[in-house]
């Protein structure tokens, strides 16, 4: 058998060199802090927006921690926090579940921390006006832990919202229908999400609902970890295991899995026709974005409209591990997301109290051209690799810490539009007038 020693060691060596030593690369590229370079092609373009105040935050106690928002018709609609300490117990997107372990120990019941009361909060940018949305119809003495959440403008005085609820023992997607110009959300029903062996996404993070199929509240949904918490889930992190899927649902075929391998699969975004009147016309694409976290690059896949079928178009690299992805508005025509450069200081600045942890947790926020994508762009089935702007990296925090999502609202044709972002443990969100 000894025979077989030099074939086992070529096998070995060449599993090494296809898979091990670009785990290795990659792994250093997105854990490394980037070079005194990169943040300093921006220091003087981010001072100078704060120090002129074309970059200001607005509402910091209402629009506090927003962890996710989109716009529509002159209103920016967020889900944010109501109680940063609240928050830091309950973080299942980072693994932090201390609510669930208190309740285990209290019998499943609600114990001394008490429910988590999120809130969803509409923006009228021009006016300035920022008010909580009721959630007329909602049960009382349930939870409402916030996440990501998506909306279908299915004509100017119907908008419905899907919110990802992360429900202690159990996370659920919450459907509400708004009139716009009103101040509350009508609640429809409670969408409950089963284990992966059944089709679902037990750890969501993000959502994309489908204006075409929302009369049956069609909608994908991404699941970042397999495991939830305890050492497995250390194991999945830090060897950056593709155990994140995404998942389908419409009240007519349940739930299935549409696509696996992803490494901590997070935001999703889409193009989509919109019923109003600033963003009726058609998309230019059909695509489905999506942001491996670990994996460091966002995974674009093509949709069929109204069906759950969706099919793998590129991988587009990034140098930090992205968050929640955007489009511009209404164009949809810039793709936008938050990604964070020093990924090693972001949970500490998260988790722990102030003035325990980091004072900062740098962000980057990048952007690309949707039309770029794919062999439609390029000709004769080639894709080609997709050109990515660093919009800017912010080492110092003037303009985000710990930035979870970014959101361009587009100005006047030859104008520059206002960039607007927001994050887990901001007070406020920061809008840039003119900045892109």
């Amino acid at each position: 058998m000894g025979y077989l020693q030099p074939a086992i060691l070529l096998a070995v060596a060449a599993a090494a060199v296809q898979f091990v030593a670009p785990y290795i690369t990659r792994s250093y590229i997105l854990f490394t802090p980037p070079a005194n370079a990169v943040y300093a092609r921006f220091d003087s373009l981010i001072a100078n927006a704060v120090a002129d105040g074309q970059c200001q935050k607005h509402h910091p106690e209402l629009l506090k921690g927003c962890e996710d928002m989109h716009f529509d018709a002159g209103i920016m609609y967020a889900a944010c926090v109501s109680d940063f300490q609240m928050r830091r117990k309950w973080i299942p997107g980072l693994g932090q579940r201390y609510l669930e372990q208190e309740r285990s120990q209290n019998g499943g019941q609600v114990g001394q921390s008490g429910l988590m009361i999120d809130k969803m909060v509409k923006w009228n940018v021009e006016t300035d006006e920022a008010v909580e949305l009721e959630l007329r119809g909602f049960p009382n003495n349930v939870d409402f832990a916030l996440h990501g959440f998506d909306i279908n403008v299915l004509s100017p005085s119907n908008i419905t919202f899907y919110i990802i609820n992360h429900r202690p023992f159990g996370s659920v997607v919450e459907k509400f229908w708004h009139t716009p110009g009103e101040d509350h959300l009508n609640f429809i029903k409670t969408i409950h999400i089963p284990f992966s062996s059944a089709g679902g996404a037990p750890t969501p993070n993000d959502i994309f609902a489908i204006p075409e199929s929302d009369h049956k509240s069609g909608f994908f949904v991404t699941n970042d970890h397999r495991f939830k918490e305890g050492i497995l889930r250390k194991v999945e992190d830090v060897a950056r295991l593709p155990l994140g899927h995404i998942s389908y649902y419409d009240d007519e075929g349940s739930w299935k899995i549409v696509a696996k391998n992803i490494i901590q699969a997070n935001g999703i975004t889409g193009t989509k026709k919109m019923a109003s009147a600033e963003n009726s016309h058609p998309p230019p694409s059909n695509n489905l974005y999506v942001s491996s976290c670990g994996g460091g690059f966002i995974r674009v896949f093509s949709r069929n409209y109204g069906s759950s079928e969706i099919y793998p178009v590129q991988d587009i690299v990034l140098d930090s591990l992205p968050d929640n992805p955007s489009l511009s508005y209404p164009s949809q025509s810039k793709f936008l997301i938050a990604g964070f450069p020093e990924p090693a200081i972001l949970h500490d600045y998260v988790v722990k109290p102030a003035g325990e942890g980091p004072e900062r947790s740098p962000v980057a926020i990048y952007s690309f051209r949707t039309n770029q994508i794919g062999s439609s762009f390029y000709g004769e089935g080639y894709t080609g690799e997709v050109p990515v702007e660093t919009v800017f990296a912010d080492r110092k925090g003037l303009l985000g810490n710990a930035t979870s999502i970014s959101l361009l609202v587009e100005g006047e044709e030859g104008l520059k539009g206002d960039l607007y972002m927001s994050g887990l443990m901001t007070d406020g969100i920061m809008r840039c007038r003119k900045f892109m």
